[in-house]
């Protein structure tokens, strides 16, 4: 069996030799194998036939594989499970870890069953020296979104285990917990687990057919178990909608609350449709259309919501009313399907009019079988056309039941569990909980996500006291998506942000909560991001470019430390209105009756920001007022901020740990009169639209990419929110650069970063050093 031809190779996929004998040059990205049209062609021989006789070599027979996947892993959470994998060695794991060696010398053959199975779950190398590692893990983190489900009770810890693939080192810079369970897995199928165990393996339809009894069974389980959470939920935003009867192919009105009605998202791609009105009767569709209807025909449905037929696509006026009810048209559907894996209208929906789907492995061991759990619908949507899309997001989080159709398999994942084709969750304990099985007080979804995990997009809006953190991790999720029209920038948002209004109800200005503005004004770029026009700077919507949302070291507690900031911003009345307003010496001001963060306020002693705060603006820099109309800030966009500025020239040249990366959180120490302080940055935008010109010499400054000859620069660094941690104040400061114009002489600033000053508590004063000063400024 061991003959040279048989070899299989990690780096190029081919045969006939292993990894240090490959001549292809370059190495492919880590976790793309799994969606690469190689792995959907694999020659799986028998492993796909199913036949009995499976060869199995000398090596596969010693990983003693069937008594790793019946045995309990030693670790009940994926940060365990990440302790143990960056570990040197794996004593300490009781055998639990396999090591199949380098990948540069590791064997797999082409006429072993098991080794093509661990050959096609293993992540592509970056290198020669990574180890090819094996371990359990509980399949309950399979459907549990990315930072898995906690083993803490002794029914979790009867889930069945499924063996992974990964690499160590991982070439990606992400938590080994999230990067452990991307890719596939290998899992004994239901039917050979002892009794003890549930939520194992289940084959797949061979010929790939959509099983629509299982996809009912999903929702009339969620529609059973679950809370009014998962439930849809009709509202008079519908009266104004159409759908598309499937029956007679007709564009209709919605009919009513009883009606149970499917809603489809999926990629448009550059197709160009046919446009309806009420009362019009479809011609043929693009493939993907045509197959949701046969498909909502299947689920036993008669009518279909699909934007690009029931939204007329000629009226402007009728496309940002109904963009404006997109909550409640995704909010009410009887389920909403995916098409997860489109690249267009065109492309169909899988098991439809699209075959060509991935072949699940499957192997014969011990006389047990092993099947493969495809990559998790959390990996897939990161790497999706319809997850790197911005209109998407919102239709995916909005449903309280979606159905992922994608290449791989079908996933169901609603406001409070998880399902997918490849795992049988009939006997699972987390999939059988309803309202009644809840102990505690807090809310049913609140709970499941301790149950079983936090699924793909789903995480309750039921606590207001975090509800910056709700705002911020939607933010977060939907920065990564792009967009074709760069002013659909907060559009493509605005369902999510009618959603958060439940917790937010003063609502949004420019994307940003209105309640928690200041700490809303310091988001963070993870990469350099790119400029989008027709925004301010202040507003996230300006860049394009994942970012990360700026926050308390408490959620619950968002204004403890106190500090000075007053905002204004012009609206359509032609009047500047108070947005958002704190004192140094007094509680928050203008929102301070939907305030959830107040609590205890931390007292500053000898505060040199609560003495600037007192400062009185001179007559020219005070401009009459919040009410009074700026003349350069008589546009939307433009905000008047009255704070506390500090003159402060940000040294990056030495890091305290390492090299700053970007995303990376980086201190950098420097003293004040003997005093130890430090400047923290995780943003990288302080690369727009210069750089930190570090010369090595105490003349180090901000020198911009250009200076018109018509504008004087001046760079200040804004005080927007203070934070006390471990006996230091961190001051949340943003960069803004000062432009006086030598026409008007007037004065507009503009977003450059964020970052933070962190002083010891005991020796505040020394803020005195950086001469806070308050002042009145525009910031466009």
């Amino acid at each position: 069996m061991a003959e040279q031809h048989s070899l299989l190779c990690l780096k190029c996929r081919g045969s006939g030799h292993n990894v240090s004998q490959c001549k292809r040059g370059a190495w492919q990205p880590e976790l793309s194998w799994a969606f690469s049209e190689e792995r959907k062609s694999m020659a799986l021989g028998s492993v796909s036939t199913g036949t009995d006789g499976s060869v199995v070599c000398s090596r596969c027979e010693s990983l003693d594989l069937i008594g790793l996947l019946q045995s309990r892993p030693p670790w009940n959470s994926q940060s365990e499970l990440a302790e143990a994998l960056d570990e040197e060695t794996t004593e300490s794991t009781n055998g639990s870890i396999r090591s199949l060696g380098k990948t540069g010398s590791v064997s797999f053959w082409a006429d072993c069953d098991v080794c093509r199975c661990l050959f096609a779950i293993t992540p592509n190398p970056s290198s020669e020296e990574q180890e090819v590692l094996l371990l359990p893990d509980w399949t309950i983190c399979r459907v549990a979104g990315e930072l898995g489900a906690k083993a803490d009770a002794p029914e979790k810890r009867d889930y069945a285990t499924c063996l992974l693939s990964v690499l160590r080192p991982s070439s990606i810079s992400l938590p080994t917990s999230v990067v452990s369970h991307r890719g596939d897995a290998l899992c004994l199928v239901e039917s050979d687990l002892t009794q003890q165990r549930t939520l194992g393996g289940r084959q797949i339809h061979p010929h790939h057919e959509m099983n629509a009894g299982t996809v009912l069974g999903w929702i009339r389980s969620c529609a059973e178990r679950h809370d009014e959470s998962c439930a849809p939920v009709p509202t008079r935003e519908l009266d104004a909608v159409r759908l598309i009867d499937v029956e007679s192919r007709q564009v209709v009105r919605y009919p009513g609350p009883d009606c149970e009605y499917v809603a489809l998202s999926y990629v448009w791609g550059n197709v160009t449709q046919d446009r309806y009105k009420l009362g019009d009767r479809l011609k043929e569709l693009p493939r993907t259309l045509e197959d949701a209807l046969a498909f909502t025909k299947r689920l036993g449905r008669r009518y279909l919501w699909a934007d690009s037929v029931c939204i007329d696509q000629s009226d402007d006026d009728d496309k940002a009313d109904q963009i404006n009810r997109m909550w409640s048209i995704y909010r009410a559907a009887y389920v909403t399907v995916i098409a997860l894996s489109g690249t267009s209208a065109h492309s169909g929906l899988s098991r439809f009019s699209r075959p060509d789907c991935y072949p699940q492995l499957r192997c014969r061991i011990e006389g047990k079988t092993l099947v493969s759990l495809m990559p998790t619908l959390s990996q897939q949507i990161w790497v999706t056309p319809w997850g790197r899309r911005a209109w998407t997001f919102q239709e995916g989080l909005l449903s309280p039941r979606c159905l992922y159709i994608s290449d791989h398999q079908i996933y169901f994942d609603c406001s409070s569990m998880q399902c997918c084709e490849s795992l049988d969750e009939s006997r699972s304990w987390a999939h059988s909980l309803t309202p009644s099985s809840n102990p505690t007080e807090e809310g049913f979804v609140t709970w499941m996500l301790r149950q079983a995990g936090a699924g793909a997009l789903r995480i309750p809006l039921d606590w207001p006291s975090r509800r910056l953190e709700h705002w911020g991790e939607k933010l977060n999720l939907y920065s990564y998506r792009t967009m074709r029209y760069a002013e659909d920038a907060i559009r493509a948002f605005a369902g999510v942000l009618q959603r958060l209004e439940t917790i937010y109800p003063r609502g949004f200005f420019w994307g940003l909560p209105i309640e928690d503005f200041d700490w809303a004004l310091l988001w963070r770029s993870q990469v350099p991001p790119t400029r989008r026009e027709g925004f301010p700077t202040w507003s996230w919507a300006g860049w394009q470019g994942p970012l990360f949302f700026g926050q308390p070291i408490d959620v619950k507690k968002t204004r403890q430390t106190p500090t000075y900031l007053e905002i204004s911003g012009y609206h359509r009345s032609g009047q500047l209105k108070q947005i958002f307003a704190t004192r140094c010496d007094d509680t928050l001001a203008t929102s301070s009756s939907h305030d959830t963060g107040g609590g205890l306020r931390v007292i500053l002693r000898n505060d040199p920001i609560e003495k600037a705060s007192r400062e009185t603006l001179p007559e020219q820099e005070s401009g009459g007022g919040p009410d009074h109309q700026h003349p350069s800030a008589e546009k939307e966009g433009h905000l008047s901020v009255t704070a506390v500025f500090l003159h402060l020239k940000p040294d990056f040249r030495t890091p305290r740990t390492r090299t700053y990366q970007a995303g990376q959180l980086a201190t950098f120490p420097f003293r004040v009169r003997e005093v130890q302080c430090y400047i923290r940055i995780m943003s990288t935008d302080r690369c727009i639209p210069g750089r930190w010109d570090a010369a090595g010499d105490d003349d180090d400054r901000w020198v911009p990419d250009h200076e018109s000859p018509e504008e004087q620069e001046e760079w200040v660094c804004m005080l927007v929110a203070r934070d006390h941690m471990q006996g230091f104040v961190m001051h949340h400061l943003m960069l803004v650069k000062m432009r006086k114009s030598v026409d008007s002489g007037e004065e507009v600033a503009e977003r450059a970063t964020v970052f933070e000053l962190l002083v010891p508590l005991e020796d505040l004063d020394i803020l005195e050093h950086f001469m806070p000063r308050k002042r009145r400024m525009i910031l466009a």
